[in-house]
This record gives C-alpha cells, sequence and structure tokens, in this order.
C-alpha cells in the first residue's frame, strides 16, 4: 500500500494531466453528435478487432487438443472399419462363417524428437510398452510411410525412420502392384529411390507407390509417394525409381502406431516352410 502511494505521490501531475485530457476529450464528444457517433464507431472497430484477434489466439491454443480427439476418432474408426473385415469361411466348412478377424489395431502418438538430416535418421515417441507398443509396429501418419518401431521402454518408443539408408520397405506400384524396395539414398528428406521393378514394367511420372504388405509390418495400400522420374539401367534389367516422398519428415508431429495382431502366426508359418523346403 505504501508503494502505491508513493507511485501517486510521484506521478500525481501526469496522472492529473491524463484525466483532464479523458475528460475534456469526452465533453468534446457529447457536445457535438457527428462526433460521438464517429468515437462510438472508433470504438467498435477497435474492440471489434481485439475480440477477433483474442478470438484467433484461442483457436491457435485450441489446435493441439483438436488434432488429439482427431486422431483418436480416426484411430477408432481405422479399428472398426479393419475389425468389420469379414472372411469368407463357409467354404472351409467352418462352424461359423460371421466370425470377424482382425489383423490391425492402430494408437495415436507423438513424435517428441525427429531427425531429417543424419544417414540413419530416428524418431522418439510418447508411447511406449505401458501403452501398449511393442517392437516392429509400424509408425504412418494421414499422409502415408513414416518408420517402424525398433525399441520400446517403459513410456517411450524409438522407431527407424523411412529416412533411413538401414531400412527397406516392401513397396509397390499401385495400377499394376509390381513390387519392389523403398530405400532412402541418404541426402535428400523428400524423396526415395524404388528398386528392382523390371524395366519391362508400364510406368509413368505421377504414379502412386503403396507399402506391399509383404512385410508382416506395414498393412497394404499405405501410401508412400508417386513417381518424379525414372530411367533403365544399362547394366541390368531393372528400374532406377525416384519416389516423391508423400510425408514431409520435417514436420512429422501426429503419428499412428499400427500393429500386426497375426504377424505371429505368418512369420511361424513361413519359417516352417523354408525349414521344409532346406530339407
Amino acid at each position: 500500500m505504501n508503494s502505491f502511494f508513493r507511485f501517486i505521490e510521484r506521478f500525481h501531475f501526469v496522472i492529473l494531466f491524463i484525466f483532464l485530457e479523458i475528460f475534456s476529450l469526452l465533453l468534446a464528444i457529447n457536445s457535438n453528435t457527428q462526433k460521438k457517433a464517429l468515437a462510438v464507431n472508433s470504438a467498435n472497430i477497435i474492440s471489434g478487432t481485439i475480440y477477433e484477434e483474442i478470438s484467433s489466439y484461442k483457436e491457435y491454443l485450441g489446435l493441439k487438443a483438436e488434432n488429439e480427439r482427431l486422431l483418436r476418432d480416426n484411430v477408432k474408426l481405422k479399428t472398426e472399419l479393419n475389425s468389420s473385415y469379414k472372411f469368407d469361411t463357409s467354404k472351409y466348412n467352418e462352424v461359423n462363417d460371421t466370425a470377424l478377424i482382425q489383423q490391425y489395431s492402430y494408437m495415436s502418438a507423438q513424435v517428441i524428437k525427429n531427425s531429417i538430416f543424419l544417414q540413419n535418421n530416428y524418431l522418439t515417441i510418447d508411447k511406449g510398452k505401458k501403452q501398449g507398443v511393442v517392437e516392429d509396429m509400424a509408425v504412418t501418419n494421414p499422409d502415408g510411410v513414416v518408420g517402424i518401431i525398433i525399441k520400446v521402454s517403459s513410456n517411450y518408443s524409438i522407431a527407424i525412420s523411412l529416412l533411413n539408408t538401414k531400412i527397406g520397405i516392401s513397396a509397390k506400384i499401385k495400377k499394376n502392384s509390381y513390387y519392389g524396395s523403398i530405400i532412402w539414398n541418404g541426402t535428400d528428406y523428400l524423396k526415395a529411390t524404388l528398386k528392382d521393378i523390371p524395366n519391362h514394367v508400364e510406368i509413368s511420372k505421377g504414379d502412386t507407390i503403396v507399402s506391399s504388405g509383404y512385410s508382416a509390418i506395414f498393412p497394404e495400400g499405405v501410401m508412400i509417394g508417386t513417381i518424379e522420374e525414372f530411367y533403365k539401367n544399362s547394366e541390368d534389367n531393372f528400374y532406377t525409381i525416384t519416389v516423391l516422398l508423400s510425408v514431409d519428415f520435417k514436420s512429422v508431429t501426429n503419428v499412428y502406431l499400427i500393429k500386426n495382431l497375426l504377424r505371429d502366426e505368418q512369420l511361424k508359418l513361413e519359417e516352417e516352410a523354408e525349414l521344409i523346403l532346406i530339407e
């Protein structure tokens, strides 16, 4: 309180001057109808601008919560769509031919650390074992393939990024299903290379590249990118294809973690088949 009185005592002339200026301005406005209307309109414009800015700021603050809500809704929809897929089991003499078999489960998460300028880039994700994350889960976002979970702790996980020279993802050309491997060249974070496509296959710039579904990690048909350019190799019978990636890795924040619920069964069967073929 003493500080307040000292402030008044120190600046009482300035305060008195401001008060008299405001009082004089109000008298002038009230004595003139035109000036009064102009003052009211100006005040409305100023207050309206302030309210718009406040509203925009509130909307900006609410974007994160809205994005998280949309991610949860998308996860729910993806899971419901996936679980509604019905295998036609009647021709296999199953007792119940309406059984639903869900192959993939979905979880939303956030990227809390990311790199794009290394040779072998990784992402740190804010969910771990306690939230149900396991190794070899696919990582995607609404734009397409992001990476694969390779290490998990209690509350965090590490994903190897598609921008990593140690990873290759099985991919195919959407229009004709010819498949190969997507490999990053270690330089441009916007592009990767699609290999092992025979040069007799008809391809065009702009063709869509998606996940093949052969890896038991990514579902079939997840967007990877589009063909930007290609040429035939003189030393073999395959194209070298440059793919413009659909994901902008510089702005990856919200992701989906996808678990193949039938992965272990598939891998076990494939291992048994390989042993039979070796014998």
